[in-house]
Parts: C-alpha cells; structure tokens; sequence
C-alpha cells in the first residue's frame, strides 16, 4: 500500500510526530546465498538503539525489547516518488506492489508470511518505501523474516504476466482513492504547490504510467535503487543481539555492494510568486478547503515552531480556525498539519464546509485567519500544549518497539533515523519566541488554495489519445506544391544586375529586384524621413505613435474590416517609428503578400498611406498599450540598460530635439497626447517626398510602379524633411546603477564613444575590430564571460559606424546572476584592456575574414537583408558598388590595418558602465559567495 496522503491530515496535530503516527496506522492496514562473513561496524546508540553497518553500505538499527514476545523486520528503501522520471509516475509504489510476487527461491511470499504467522504490509512514500513482518520472537522467525527481505533485496523476478496481473490491483487502489474528493484534492494542491520539484508527483502515481510501464523499465529501477547502500534495515523486539547480528550477516553480508553510485536529487523549488489556486469539480456531498504553504524539511529547525503554529491554529477545541470556522458553524471540520519529508514539504489545512455555507467565503476567513496569525497569538499555554502533545506521543511511542521500528522509515528518509530523537529535543528546547516565528510561512504569495465543489453534472471534455500518425499519413499526397522559385546567387553583382531604380514625381526613390520566389511572394519596404527639428519639438510621441494609427483602419475600412481583409489577402502590413539615431526622425512600413494578391494589397496599402481611419476608440486602445509597453519595460533590466545606454551616447539637453526620454518621461508624454495632435503631425510631415521604397520578389516591374505612382507619386509634405543628426560625445565613466526589484536576472551595458563615420579609410577594419570584440561565437567577449568566466549566457558587442553622423562607440551588454554583475564588469574592462594591448593575432584575424565572408553570403539569402541595404544605400547616394568594395577591403586587410584600429581607437580607461538589477539580491548572492 501507499503511505494515505489524503485523509491523514485532517487529523493531525503535531509535525514532528505525525510520521510516527502515520506509521502506527499504516502497522493496522494491512536470496542470495550469502559467503561472506565480515562483522558488522558499530556506529552508534542512542537510547537502547544501536547502529551499525555492513560492508555493502546496509545500515542497521538493533532496538531490542524483551517486554513482548515478538519481533519486527522492517526494511527501508530510500526510494519514493520523489525519485521518479517522466513516465514513472506510480512506479515505486508499483514496485513495492511487486516485490510480493516472489523470488526464484520463493516463489510465493504472500502465502509465506501467512504461513509463518506475520502480521506484515509496505507502503511507499514521498523518500522511501518500506516492508516490515512482526513474528512471534524466535530465532528461526527472525532468520525466515531476514533471509526473505535479503532474497527479495535483489532477486525479484519482476516477470511481465505477474505485472499485467498486478495492474489491475494497483489500479483498484487508484481507484478506490479516487473516491475521496478530500484526498483527491490534496493531491491536486501539491501538483499545483510544485511546479517542479518531484513532491509534485504524489505516490499513487499517473493512471497511464501505471498501465504502460514495461516490466523491463521497472526492473531498471528496481536494480538502481533496491540494493544495501540504499537501505536501512531495522529489528525490534525480543532477539539476542548477538545472534540476530549473525543472522544479518548471514543473510544480507554477502550481497555485493553496487558499482554504480546512486546521486542525491538537486532540484529545489523556486520561491512562489503569488497565490495559485485550484478547483476541483466531481460528484460529492459537501464542498471541501484546501490551503497549502510551502514550508520546510522535517530535519529543519524550524519544523518545531510551525507545527506549533499549526496547533494553535487547528487544535480542539481552542484552535483560532476551530474557533472561528468550527464552532460559527462555517465548516464542520477543520484540520492541518505539516509534511515532514527529507527536503521542503508543504504545510496543509483542510476544512469540510457546512452546507448552505459558500466554499470561496470560506476559503476568504480560512486563509484571512491562517495569514493574520500574529506573533503574540501563540502564547505560553498554546507552547505547553504543544509539548504536552509531543512528549506523550514520543512516550507512548518508545512502549510500541514494533511502531518504532516502522516509524523509523520515515526519519530514516528524511536522513537519519536519529531524528526521531531530536525532533523530540527540540520540541521540548523549543521557546516562545522561536515558536512565535512559526507562521512565517504563511504568505499569500506562498499559497496555494484547492477547492472542491460538489457538481451533480461534470461536463469534462473527453479524454484524448495520440492518433495513429502513420495511418494518418499512410498514401497521403498532398495538392499541387508551391512554385519553387529561382536559383539566386546571392552576389553584389547579381543584385545590382538585376535591380532598377527610379523616382516617382514627388521625389519618393524606388529600388526594384524582381526574382522568382517559393510560393511567388514578394515584400516592399518604405522609409519615409519626415519633418525637421524645429517641426517635430514637443511631437516626438504623436510621430512614434503615428504608424500604429495608421494600421488601425481606414476611411473605407474599419479595424476589423482591416485585419480581416489582411487576412483574406494572404498578406501581413507592419509599421513603426523608434528612438534609433539612424532613423530618428523616420517612419516605416511593409508588406508582404502573394504575386496573385500583390494589386489588392498595394490598394490596401495606398489607403493606409493616404486614408487611415484616426478612429479615437482604436486610439485610446493604443495609448493603453504603448504606455503599458513602457511600464513594463522599465521593470526589464535588458530594457533599462538599453535606453541608458543610448541616453548616454547621446546626451543631449532636455530643451534638444535630439533628447532621448526616459521610460517615465515618456509614458507622461503618451498620456498627454490627443488624437489630434497625431493627425496634425500626419498632415504636416508626413508625406513621400524624401522617402525610399524597395520592393524585391515575384513582381513585374512595369505593372507595379504604374499602380504605386498614382497612389504615393504625388504625396508631398506641407513641411519639408531636415536630417536631424546626432554628434559624438565623451560619457561620464561614473557607474550608472538601475535597482529593479524581484529581477532574478541582471543586465550590463558598457561602452565608449568616439568619432568615427562609414566614410573613415578605416571602415573595413571596423567590421573586423566588432566581429572579434562581440560578434558571436568567435568573440572575446562570449568567450571570456561565457566560455572561461562562466558569468553570462550571453554577451554581444559592436563597433557602430554611422554614414550620416559621427557617433561611433563600442558595446558590451552581457546578462548574468545579480551576484555576478561586479565581475561581469570587471571581466569586460579587463578583457577591453586586453583588446587595447594585444590586439588581434594572425589566426583570429584569418577566422574573422572567414566568418564575416560567410556572415554576408548568409545574409545575403534573406530579401530582408537585401531590402535594407537597398534602402540604406539610396539615403545615403549610393549603389551596392560600396558592399562590394567594402567586402573587397575587408579580404584584404592586413593584421596591422586592425590592430593600429584597435590601438587608436579603443580606450578601457573611457570605458562607462551600466547595471540594471536587484541590488537586494545581488548584496544576498555576494554573501552567499
């Protein structure tokens, strides 16, 4: 049988006792041939408990008893569910099922133990399972009990007929417990309470993992973990110690300690974040309450002062919860107690509510009275009580030699049976004021509340299973496949083979690469530099939220009607503005659909443009969202050290249209603009004048720019466009530091400025001085954070040149642990210093080459890519003469073009630092180191 996670609790009082008592009523519910003679290792004792080991790793506990003519045999295996993988579920409870079905020497040990006039059952826990036999006390019963726990230690047969056969009583257990809507519903709380820790699986296991385990998986488990070194094996009773040693040689002394090495499990449940809840509908009479709080391990000091919490919350008749909820005629049961397992168990009330009485107002006073408990609530009396109740169970406990020896399964598991005894010592030690700590735990962000309403009607979806895929597939051919496209080097020459470009009347710049692609798609871009600096001071926002307007619907279409049609066009329009210094003052769009729908879609574009909706419902929303955007990005150190970082390579005054906001300053902007100032700006400024527009996949050209021009041809800005460009400026090297509380993880930003432009000599070895600085798996930067320090998962960085300003700088963002940024930062100026000195090596400039060559080709492969280059190069009065040439350079670069690079420009001493992070656990972390 399993130990009853489910009924037990409604009872129980006392923490540190409560696996004896659980034990007591588990007691009610139902070989190798040895050579080897080595004596056994006294180890220990403890009150008439002697401990000692065998060579093999089995432990032993001699408690001898001559007040009762009997003797118990219990063995403990520490194995439980906790142990078990994916698809385990259930599988140590079922093993403990099997090891009933005999060994080749004993064939039938059900029928034995009859025979032989046991008292004799197992059960399986959380951390262990066990199997003990009481006899009438002689040395034969003692030798048959030890001689059949030595032989099914290790010879189980485990055959798969017995297993089928067992299956349908393992499932009647399941299905016997599935009756009790209290027990099933501690289940769920625990499956809910542990999102990862192996107490999630309770014992009773997966109905499907029980059903399909294959008889060989479970002997693969079965030889893991039922061996000596993972036992603890107990006598009690009347026996001669000496003899009975000798009869534990002779039996166990001769099976061989295992090669393989047994590793404790690691995972640790993370601290909940908030409350969980839990409902549970089935067939029953009375609603029930379950509330859970994760605690601590039963060898936790701590265990002492919450099971007295517990007490004073549940005890009858004076508990607060009886008091209240009991006797005010809200539930007519009430219990709690706290799980004393091996690592962090769960502390757990449960209350039966009264008819007529609704479950969530009852669930709103129990968890009110569980979390209001004050300090100065656990008085004197309520500590007396409580190790009034502690020393009469450890008592009563010491007269039954037989309950001991089962009892100390549980203590044994959680990791030595001696703690039977120091529970009892720290009750007795126990103070108010460390009793008065004991509802520290009970949190609501710590809960997890389980309810149980009684439904006559269920409607539960139906249970599904995997289909039969290859069936399914069995003679499929599918429709007519996509066209699949050209074959297209990805060259500078191909593409400037085969792009065209002219100019619509207004201005607008057009870049048009026409090639066949898979599924005939075809993508268009448009960039459109709007305003000047003094037509866009105070309208930095309308400009940002502009683009989303415009895709919120039309004249003609409404927002639905919009996405609908979207949809229906097999095409996807997107748009936006950004604080990037490239295209400041820019706003985009694009579009991709399917060469049969692109007329459609440029019609649909064409009232984006030129017709959008401005609905101020849709407006509203999109206030609502940018500004929550900007919250939560405020909170998100990846965010915070980016804008710092781009606040302070910019750096200019407030009063400067080149100012970069703060998140804060920003979300006060969004919420103090109007809808119209967002059409002012579109009626203004926008228009296509200065504007470029790249369209590249499975298009004609003609036919294209014959619908396009009518559409954007003629559409010209009141206010002409100004570049509005940024200038190099010196950064204060102070740290700036970010304390963004609750963030597990933290975020670096680091960096220098200086003057640098794509127009430099010095361009081609810029691309290699940012490869070999933060570009990716060859980088120092990932190499010394991740590969060497082990501090960041991932660490970038670049070299920027600009072809219109001058700001050029180098980055280093890494993320990492809290307790890890001071050396992060640390490792990054170390490594810039490096960097300074050293510069490159002839291999890492010849590896550089060879990645930034294949970089490019890649690239290259993507329309995006294209798209972009295009685009850039139109701004800037150029054709991809320049990539080529660029990419000519860059092949040709000597070690020394770099390294004078790296030299002249790169200054570890200028270098400025950002830190976005909990401080609280950084300082925590750094102690903790």
């Amino acid at each position: 049988m399993r130990t009853p996670i489910r009924a037990a609790l409604i009872t129980l009082l006392w923490a540190s006792f409560s696996p004896l008592l659980i034990a007591k009523e588990q007691a009610k519910d139902s070989a190798t041939k040895p050579k080897s003679t080595e004596a056994p290792v006294f180890v220990t004792e403890v009150e008439g408990l002697k401990e000692f080991s065998l060579a093999n790793g089995l432990k032993v506990i001699l408690f001898p008893d001559s007040s009762k003519p009997r003797v118990t045999v219990n063995i403990t295996y520490l194995v439980g569910s906790r142990h078990e993988g994916y698809g385990e579920a259930g599988m140590a409870h079922l093993l403990e099922h099997m090891l009933f079905k005999g060994t080749p020497d004993r064939p039938d040990i059900w029928r034995m133990l009859q025979t032989q006039g046991a008292t004799f059952n197992a059960t399986t826990w959380f951390d262990r399972t066990n199997y003990f036999e009481t006899l009438p006390a002689s040395p034969a019963n003692l030798d048959f009990a030890l001689g059949l726990e030595a032989d099914r230690m290790v010879n189980s047969t485990i055959a798969p007929d017995a297993l089928a056969k067992e299956f349908s009583v393992v499932r009647n257990e399941f299905e016997k417990d599935e009756n009790d809507p209290s027990g099933i519903l501690s289940e769920q709380v625990f499956h809910t309470a542990y999102q990862w820790h192996g107490y999630g699986r309770t014992t009773i296991g997966n109905r499907s993992d029980i059903e399909k385990v294959p008889a060989e998986r479970l002997r693969e488990f079965y030889k893991k973990f039922y061996q000596p070194d993972n036992a603890v094996l107990v006598v009690a009773g009347s026996f001669d110690e000496k003899q009975a040693l000798d009869l534990i040689v002779k039996n166990f002394a001769g099976i061989a300690r295992p090669q393989r090495k047994l590793m404790d499990t690691y995972t640790i449940e993370p601290q909940q974040e908030g409350e969980r809840e839990i409902v549970l509908r089935r067939q029953g009479e009375n609603a029930i309450v379950g509330v859970a709080y994760h605690g601590v391990a039963g060898s936790d000091p701590m265990a002492s002062a919450i099971a007295t919490a517990v007490s004073a919350l549940t005890h009858k008749p004076s508990g607060i919860l009886y008091k209240e909820l009991v006797l005010k005629g809200w539930v007519t049961e009430i219990g709690g107690g706290a799980y004393s397992l091996a690592e962090p168990g769960m502390i757990y009330f449960s209350a039966v509510v009264a008819k007529g009485k609704d479950p969530r107002e009852v669930a709103k006073k129990m968890t009110s009275l569980i979390e209001g408990l004050k300090p100065e609530q656990i008085t004197e009396k309520i500590l007396r009580r409580y190790k009034a109740d502690v020393s009469r169970s450890f008592d009563l406990a010491m007269t039954d030699s037989s309950g001991i020896a089962v009892a100390l399964s549980t203590y044994a598991a959680q990791g030595d049976w001696r703690l039977f005894f120091v529970g009892r010592d720290r009750a007795e030690a126990l103070t108010l004021s460390e009793a008065q700590k004991g509802g520290m735990f009970f949190k609501p962000a710590n809960r997890t509340l389980g309810l149980f309403l009684p439904t006559k009607n269920t409607e539960m979806t139906p249970l599904v299973m995997k289909p039969d895929v290859a069936a399914l597939v069995k003679d499929y051919k599918g429709r007519v496949g996509l066209e699949m496209g050209e074959a297209f080097e990805p060259s500078f020459d191909n593409i400037m083979a085969r792009t065209t470009y002219s100019q619509f009347p207004n201005g607008m710049k057009v870049a048009m690469m026409p090639k066949k692609s898979r599924g005939s798609t075809v993508s268009l871009t448009m960039d459109m530099p709007v305003g000047s600096a003094s037509a866009l001071k105070g309208k930095m926002a309308a400009l940002h939220i502009l683009p989303r307007m415009m895709l919120r619907g039309t004249k003609k279409r409404d927002y639905e009607t919009f996405r609908d049609d979207l949809a229906l066009l097999k095409a996807s329009i997107n748009g936006g503005s950004s604080w990037d210094i490239d295209e400041f003052n820019e706003v985009s769009f694009s579009f991709t659909t399917i060469k049969a729908k692109l007329p459609e879609v440029i019609t649909l574009f064409g009232e984006v443009l030129r017709e959008p909706r401005f609905d101020p419902e849709q407006f509203a929303v999109a206030k609502k969202e940018w500004i929550t955007s900007l919250q939560e990005s405020r909170e998100d150190p990846s965010n915070v050290a980016s804008r710092a970082f781009l606040r302070s390579v910019t750096a200019y005054p407030k009063d400067d249209i080149r100012y970069i906001p703060t998140f804060d300053e920003e979300i006060k902007q969004v919420e103090s603009l109007t809808l119209n100032d967002v059409k002012s700006v579109y009626s203004q400024l926008l228009g296509g004048s200065a504007g470029r527009a790249v369209i590249v996949g499975d298009f004609d050209p003609d036919t294209v720019k014959t619908q396009l021009q009518p559409l954007i041809g003629d559409w010209k800005a009141k206010v002409a466009y100004e570049p509005i460009v940024f200038s190099s400026k010196p950064v204060s090297t102070a740290t700036q530091t970010f304390d963004l509380s609750d963030k597990k993880g933290a975020q670096v930003a680091m960096g220098q400025t200086f003057s640098f432009k794509e127009s430099d000599p010095r361009f081609a070895a810029s691309r290699i001085v940012g490869l070999t600085w933060g570009g990716g798996a060859i980088s120092r930067l990932i190499n010394r954070l991740r590969q060497k320090d082990g501090l960041s998962y991932g660490a970038t960085g670049s070299f920027r040149a600009d072809g219109k300003s001058d700001v050029g700088y180098l980055s280093a963002f890494a993320i990492c642990a809290p307790e890890n940024v001071t050396k992060a930062i640390a490792a990054i100026r170390d490594e810039a210093s490096r960097f300074q000195k050293e510069g490159l090596t002839e291999a890492e400039l010849q590896q550089a080459k060879t990645v930034y060559a294949e970089q490019r080709r890649g690239s290259l492969s993507r329309d995006g890519v294209i798209m972009d280059l295009m685009s850039r190069n139109m701004e800037l009065g150029r054709t991809f003469a320049f990539n080529k040439e660029l990419d000519e350079k860059v092949a040709g670069l000597k070690l020394e073009d770099v390294n004078s690079l790296i030299r002249d420009v790169v200054s570890p001493e200028k270098f400025f630092a950002i830190e976005a992070l909990d401080k609280k656990l950084a300082s925590r972390g750094a102690k903790g180191s």
